[in-house]
């Protein structure tokens, strides 16, 4: 139990400090250039879709943290944020990348594809159905012109009031509260057993453990494709549903958009990775 409040606080830690840095140099930036920055990104949706798809590729979850911040901040579409959210695969890419880095390549090019794509489908889709995503968050657009260089009320407001007491501790609280439970959750119940047990329900295992919204857990199937155990299709399955840690801020930021988008990613999952398992890929 210790062990799991202590890497539980570590991450919680990590993703916080990632995000409060992330949000201070987005703000910081929109206002020192007076908005341009968020005019060139907003002005143009393909914009939007190539730069949140190409954060989204990148290693690791920074990039898919960035694009959250941005969406937040108003930077870019609910759409956009989804083409990045599919695009990327969390911490897992740099273990393909060592285990597989052809193969890890060719997986990143068609998510990031797949992000363009499906990220501009998904506007169209929001637009039809008349759906409003959560409003962006607008206070660092205040007082520009004023205090532009008053750097004691750009930390008391933007960055004290603003950033940490109103965004940081409520991405601190669910950060921690999710990771705590996800992993209480892997510690009586053992995945790899579960998948093993079940060869022939390995495709929505993968799209089912893609859920979580937690990098570690979807090393299983990148290991059992390295070792030649399950098929591409699966591993694309879970690798578009799932998001890493990247989804933890946008669960604090809007629960709501947060599941729409999973649910987007699921039923991406199962058109895309579907079609390829059915002809054996």
């Amino acid at each position: 139990m210790t062990h799991i409040i202590l890497e539980s606080i570590e991450t919680t830690l990590e993703v916080t400090l990632v995000i409060f840095f992330l949000m201070v140099a987005v703000d910081f930036l929109d206002v020192y250039f007076r908005g341009h920055i968020k005019n060139y990104i907003e002005a143009s949706r393909f914009r939007q879709y190539v730069v949140a798809s190409f954060l989204g590729v990148t290693p690791g979850c920074a990039g898919a943290y960035l694009n959250v911040t941005m969406y937040m901040h108003g930077f870019m579409s609910m759409g956009a944020l989804t083409a990045g959210m599919i695009a990327t695969t969390g911490d897992e890419a740099f273990v393909m990348m060592a285990e597989a880095p052809v193969r890890a390549l060719l997986l990143f090019g068609g998510l990031f594809i797949a992000g363009l794509l499906l990220g501009a489908f998904f506007d169209r889709l929001q637009h039809r159905l008349g759906y409003q995503g959560c409003h962006n968050c607008e206070l660092h657009t205040i007082h520009i012109q004023d205090h532009r260089h008053d750097w004691v009320h750009y930390f008391r407001v933007h960055i004290w009031k603003h950033i940490l007491l109103h965004h940081v501790l409520r991405i601190a609280a669910w950060t921690l509260a999710s990771v705590f439970l996800i992993k209480m959750g892997l510690f009586y119940f053992s995945l790899d057993a579960l998948v093993h047990d079940h060869p022939a329900l390995v495709f929505l295992f993968a799209i089912l453990i893609g859920l979580l919204p937690i990098s570690g857990p979807h090393l299983l199937f990148v290991s059992m494709f390295s070792g030649g155990i399950i098929p591409a299709s699966v591993l694309i399955a879970n690798s578009i549903v799932q998001d890493g840690h990247a989804m933890l801020p946008l669960m604090s930021y809007s629960l709501r958009d947060a599941v729409i988008i999973k649910g987007f990613k699921v039923l991406a999952a199962v058109v895309i990775a579907g079609l390829l398992y059915s002809f054996g890929l």
